[in-house]
């Protein structure tokens, strides 16, 4: 929820709440009582120096609700709200270091913004949060403030209005929240700062503020510093309501938006490749994968189904229909049907039930037992870049007799006899098959940078003793690391082989990914990443480099 919090520079009292500051050679202020100010506000003013191209303005926002209650539409910010404990949150008085500067809020173009603000603390003596802006003086001219500037320069105390915004408010008599004005309650819709018959008063809570404006306006409607009456025949009403008449728009937000969707199309333009890629490159990959071998299976099968997932997805190892069938009997102690099923060759029909009780990506469900046993395949089972760009050089120059054979032999269905309750059961693995495979698709992203990234020995295994030097070469930030470059679009490819026929049972659209972009962004973020550090960029040929347009073409 937007929220427009307006007060004044001076009070009919002659409290001065904004004012420019005029740092003398000397040092000091100009009509500042600066004890009353933070020591930190105090100490960056008299810091400052005399420059022409600058105007420093002093602004004490607003006050704790606790201290100088709601203001005259009904707002009231907790000192705690204002100033939380922790100095990280994006919350409270330190958000406005983000804010931009202008004139009634003609934020949307954050390059309209004539300033910043250069320093912001909130005073527990006063109970209230402190401001020090600094104007540049040319682009205010530019932008047609000038006439803000002289007023400012001649002693005048313009109003100044926030942008504020909520993800909801709270009703401080029935404590409902809302997370727009249309939710409001019959309290605060109609009876906001009115006092009940029993003692009560009506106004609204607002938890985690972030502020993303400041402006300089002509009138002030903040109880803590100008009459109620006043201003309440001019302004009135609820403050959300005012910032849909002023159309107020985050424009710190608007921008990181602008931003998203940006990195967005990017996306979508590599991933619209992965299914042509998962058609032409994936079956001969999957085609030559040697099945894990049952002693592997049947220890996996030992450990909780959390565990032998997640620390398999850590190493890049997607298990096959069989070798999933195999581990969860196996757990549930039906290792004679485990055998049965092996024997002839047969799993679990398909299904359009999707199961995700079985919950992979945990860090805690990671196992250095299970990563052992895996060990010796991760070369040729793991998707991970560059693991599966090897199995792709090696796929094309095998014959189909150096093909590695699969360890179960495949019979006739016919040949076995299963229950009605071995049905039902097999139908339920069948389910949480496609749980598990889906969650591969949402979580290989973080799975890589939460577990396979903390663990040297499948990093080695990964990458072997190049790890390094084809990562390594330039300073990667922090949310771009090394793990990162492992999904790439082949691994991508590699998952949506699954899907892409799943939907296809289900009689869903296969074309392009912009809906698997909206649900997983995590994942669709480490494609981008993975391919821009592997120098994949965005040509005309497509995503591939010409090595990989080789390949693509010798499998197709």
């Amino acid at each position: 929820m937007l929220k427009l919090l307006t007060f004044p520079g001076e009070d009919e009292h002659g409290n001065i709440f904004v004012q420019a500051l005029s740092p003398e050679k000397s040092g000091g202020l100009t009509k500042t009582a600066s004890s009353e100010l933070h020591p930190s506000i105090s100490k960056h003013i008299e810091g400052i120096e005399e420059d022409p191209k600058y105007l420093y303005v002093l602004v004490n926002a607003l006050g704790a609700g606790e201290y100088y209650g709601s203001n005259i539409n009904g707002d009231y910010f907790e000192e705690s709200e204002l100033a939380p404990n922790d100095p990280s949150a994006d919350s409270g008085y330190v958000t406005f270091l983000k804010s931009g500067i202008y004139r009634h809020h003609k934020n949307k173009d954050s390059e309209k913004s004539m300033g910043t603000i250069v320093c912001s603390c909130y005073n527990p003596a006063m109970h209230r949060v402190e401001l020090v802006l600094r104007i540049d003086r040319a682009k205010a001219e530019e932008l047609g403030h000038g006439d803000l500037v002289d007023k400012l320069d001649a002693g005048e105390h313009p109003a100044v209005s926030m942008g504020c915004k909520v993800k909801y408010d709270v009703c401080s008599i029935c404590g409902h929240k809302s997370k727009t004005r249309a939710d409001y309650c019959a309290h605060t819709k109609s009876m906001m700062n009115k006092i009940l018959p029993n003692g009560k008063k009506v106004f609204v809570y607002n938890p985690k503020p972030r502020f993303f404006d400041l402006s300089f306006v002509v009138i002030g409607a903040d109880r803590t510093s100008y009459a109620m009456a006043k201003v309440a025949s001019i302004y009135g009403g609820s403050s959300a309501a005012l910032a849909e008449q002023y159309g107020i728009r985050d424009g710190h937000y608007v921008g990181l938006l602008k931003e998203k969707l940006a990195k967005k199309q990017k996306i979508s333009n590599i991933l619209k490749q992965v299914p042509a890629m998962s058609a032409k490159v994936m079956p001969s990959i999957q085609r030559a994968e040697k099945d894990l071998p049952n002693k592997v299976l049947d220890m996996m099968g030992k450990s909780s189904p959390e565990k032998a997932l997640t620390t398999a997805s850590s190493a890049g190892i997607v298990l096959k229909p069989r070798e999933y069938q195999r581990v969860i009997l196996i757990r549930l102690g039906k290792k004679n049907l485990a055998d049965k099923l092996d024997t002839t060759g047969r799993v679990f029909p398909l299904s359009n039930e999707v199961d995700k009780s079985i919950t992979i990506g945990r860090r805690s469900d990671f196992s250095d037992k299970i990563r052992d046993l895996l060990m010796g395949s991760i070369s040729n089972r793991s998707m991970f870049e560059p693991v599966l760009t090897k199995r792709i050089t090696i796929s094309i120059r095998m014959s189909p007799s150096e093909a590695p054979a699969n360890e179960v032999l495949k019979g006739k269905f016919a040949s076995i006899d299963i229950t009605s309750d071995e049905k039902a059961l097999l139908n339920k693995i069948s389910a949480s098959y496609n749980g598990y495979r889906e969650q591969l698709l949402e979580k290989v992203g973080s799975v890589v940078a939460d577990i396979t990234s903390n663990d040297i020995t499948l990093l080695s295994a990964i990458n072997g003793s190049r790890l390094e030097d084809e990562f390594m070469r330039s300073p990667l930030t922090k949310t771009a690391r090394l793990p990162m470059a492992l999904v790439g679009a082949l691994p991508m490819a590699y998952l949506y082989g699954a899907h892409v026929k799943k939907s296809r049972r289900s009689g869903q659209s296969t074309g392009p990914l912009d809906r698997f972009i909206e649900k997983h962004p995590i994942l669709a973020t480490s494609v981008f990443v993975g391919l821009t550090r592997l120098g994949m960029g965005l040509k005309k040929s497509g995503v591939f480099s010409k090595s990989l347009n080789s390949l693509v073409a010798k499998l197709s």
